[in-house]
């Protein structure tokens, strides 16, 4: 059986299904794919066309392919089945395959495997072709038609090298300036890293260095003041060159005022003990008091210890309380008393003892505890200062007795009250605030109201054009009147809301009433405890954790910094800060550090809180939706104080 008379398989001509339609898409995609590939390359004309293949026993005839040169490759992409695309450069295939079959330049082609292809080109455009070319009809064959594309590929091909290898070279040196751009940005970011680390090294060491000069200076005057003191007990008449007016403020007839203040001290005075018949003795004590936080009992001890240079003694004669003192040996006449008074208080005390006609270096050996050496508390309750005082019958009255021991649970009770009290009373005042605010702005209103209406009514007068004028203005003025005196509505009927809420903001406070301190509480503070007093104390403790690193994650603004005070009572081994709020909002502050601290201010407000040596991170924000927080790290030094502002920049 000849080649052409062979088996023939053809398939079966329907209208185009959904897999013809998939297969045809399919094809497309990989024409489209193709051509992007080799964009640069030349692009031959495509070539519809139908194939006939031949295997060695049988033959298939399907339409519907694509034959086309891309760059110096022909290419076969068969819209049924991607098993029967073919690939050849443009030399195999001119050596491949031939015209053959008719009068229509069909192409003969052979494979290097045993599959022989015969492809047919459209009627109609060969028809087309031969009609425009009536002298060279063979130009219009199909084969005649690939060779031809090849030739042009091949005359371009030497200028798509070169630009090819051009387009190389430029992204080649793209990719140079892309990295040497990239080492220059990354070098420019570790410059900065360096240099934000060093100059946050160097503001630390700044920063230490301010915080070690300001704990010398208040170390050193401390220690002048105590000198100073010391000295001046030791004259004739002690304390004379710092003693001051009598304290009309005081508790009793033994206070006098003091010129000499130590360094962080609270209250500072000197206390008279006068002689009393049998015995003769008399003695004035200089007695200031610290607080104090941690430690700050052993510090101070060891303190007067390094001024004075003598080692100290415990006062076995004291009740209740740790106290220690201090005396030189040549001069027994004076005595230098540090007083553990509770958790919170220290107690520093110069005494000085005289008897007429006694030499100070024989005095009698039960001299100093008679005399007080702290200054006065709360009196006593009545008959416990009188059985006090008959225990003592045959000596001279003591004019200072040791406070009894707070009760802690009514001292929590006292101030939990106070807290809830302070915040009804700064509630009250912001209502007052905003309703001064709300008046204000309605009788601003209503002014306007008033004068808009007033132009209103006189401006609309005159003829024509000027009449005119004057008739556009008056409306516009009519407009603005009824637009001033809606606000002004407006503003009343908030005036009105405000006034109640007042109202009851000022009756729920009068159903908490100040209340007199317990005795003793005065030293007492329930946030200063090491452990929480209740669960919901530690809740709160970790609740100022979390707002600040919730602050901490989002947007905020820089934290003002605080400005280091060297006058004022401080926290004798801690550190005392003032927070003042300068803003027209309600102002939260939180310390998070060594110790949780909250705060909440007024507008205008301030407030002293105990905190701790060490880092602190610190955030505060007011209650304005359009306000960012407030954020900054801080440390604080031990036996310091410090005072912060918060304000809102313009």
């Amino acid at each position: 059986m000849s080649r052409h008379a062979s088996l023939w398989l053809p398939l079966p001509v329907t209208y185009p299904g959904p897999f013809r339609l998939l297969s045809s898409l399919l094809a497309l995609l990989l024409i489209f794919l193709s051509t992007a590939t080799a964009a640069a390359q030349y692009q031959g004309t495509d070539k519809e066309v139908e194939e006939t293949k031949f295997y060695p026993h049988f033959r298939y005839h399907r339409p519907g392919g694509h034959l086309r040169v891309i760059g110096l490759t022909v290419t076969y992409l068969d819209l049924q089945s991607s098993h029967d695309n073919l690939s050849l450069t443009c030399e195999e295939f001119a050596a491949r395959s031939k015209g053959s079959w008719g009068v229509y330049g069909d192409i003969d082609l052979k494979p290097e495997d045993k599959r022989e292809f015969v492809f047919f080109a459209s009627r109609s455009a060969v028809d087309a072709c031969r009609k425009a070319n009536p002298d060279n009809k063979k130009e219009c064959g199909l084969r005649e038609g690939v060779l031809a594309d090849c030739a042009a590929a091949a005359r371009e091909e030497p200028t798509r090298l070169a630009k090819e290898k051009e387009r190389e070279a430029k992204e080649a040196e793209e990719a140079k300036e892309r990295e040497a751009r990239q080492a220059e940005e990354a070098r420019e970011r570790t410059e900065r890293a360096a240099k934000g680390a060093s100059d946050r090294t160097i503001r630390e060491a700044a920063e230490a260095k301010e915080r070690e000069v300001q704990q010398t200076t208040l170390a050193a005057k401390f220690k002048d003041g105590i000198l100073a003191a010391w000295h001046a007990a030791e004259g004739p008449d002690p304390f004379a060159s710092i003693r001051g007016d009598f304290d009309l403020r005081g508790s009793d007839s033994h206070l006098w005022t003091s010129k000499l203040q130590l360094p962080g001290a609270q209250k500072c005075g000197l206390i008279k003990t006068p002689p009393v018949p049998p015995k003769s003795g008399s003695a004035w004590t200089f007695a200031c008091s610290f607080r104090s936080a941690g430690d700050g009992y052993e510090h101070m001890v060891k303190t007067v210890q390094s001024n004075l240079g003598f080692p100290f003694s415990p006062d076995e004669t004291a009740v209740k309380i740790n106290q220690v003192f201090f005396t030189d040996p040549a001069k027994p006449a004076r005595r230098l008393f540090v007083a553990k008074i509770d958790e919170t208080t220290i107690g520093v005390s110069v005494v000085a003892v005289r008897f007429p006609g006694v030499v100070p270096g024989r005095l009698p050996t039960d001299s100093f505890p008679l005399v007080a050496t702290i200054l006065p508390q709360p009196k006593l309750p009545e008959p416990a200062a009188k059985a006090e005082t008959a225990n003592t019958a045959n000596v001279a009255p003591v004019p200072f007795q040791k406070p009894p021991e707070p009760d802690r649970a009514q001292c929590a009770a006292y101030l939990q009250r106070e807290t809830e009290r302070s915040s009804r009373e700064r509630e009250v005042h912001r209502l007052q605030m905003e309703l001064n605010d709300l008046q204000l702005r309605y009788q601003i209103a209503s002014q306007k109201a008033l004068q808009a209406g007033q132009a209103a009514n006189s401006g609309s007068t005159g003829t024509g054009v000027l009449g005119a004028i004057s008739q556009t203005l008056a409306s516009a003025n009519k407009i603005a009147a009824d637009k001033f005196q809606t606000d002004a509505q407006n503003l009343q009927l908030q005036a009105t809301q405000k006034q109640s809420e007042l109202n009851n903001a000022q009756f729920s406070l009068s159903y908490l009433p100040a209340l007199a301190q317990p005795m003793g509480c005065s030293t007492y503070s329930v946030s200063q405890q090491t452990i929480p007093s209740s669960p919901a104390a530690a809740v709160a403790e970790t609740s100022v954790h979390d707002e600040v690193e919730k602050i901490r994650g989002g947007q905020y603004a820089p934290l003002p910094p605080a400005q280091a005070s060297t006058s004022g009572a401080t926290v004798w081994g801690g550190t005392t800060m003032t927070v003042k709020n300068s803003t027209s909002y309600e102002l939260t502050v939180f310390y998070d550090g060594p110790v949780s601290k909250k705060l909440t201010l007024a507008p205008g407000g301030s407030q002293d809180v105990d905190l701790a040596p060490g880092v602190f991170h610190v955030a505060g924000r007011v209650a304005a939706g359009d306000v960012l927080p407030f954020y900054g790290e801080e440390t604080y030094a031990s036996s310091a104080g410090y005072s912060e502002t918060f304000y809102i920049a313009p």
